[in-house]
């Protein structure tokens, strides 16, 4: 008896959608991966981007409330928002 995700596994490779000039035989898998950091793109007011100018400087200080206490609750991760 087949599960469910191999069905829908089946089910999706019946259909290639790749074209033949796809050439991925030099590809690396997870090349920029990069396990416990996560790409976040925001726009920050530019009277706070004078005083925080780098990924370094803006994380010291977001680590700096959460130490203190005065972050926003995190998010729930299951509802992602």
């Amino acid at each position: 008896m087949k599960k469910e995700a191999d069905t829908i596994h089946d089910a999706t490779n019946e259909v290639d959608d790749l074209l033949p000039e796809y050439d991925f035989s030099g590809g690396v898998r997870g090349k920029y991966y990069r396990p416990g950091k996560t790409t976040i793109r925001m726009t920050i007011d530019e009277d706070v981007a004078r005083h925080f100018y780098s990924a370094k400087l803006l994380n010291a200080a977001l680590r700096q409330l959460i130490a203190e206490g005065r972050a926003p609750e995190p998010r729930d991760e299951a509802s992602g928002s």
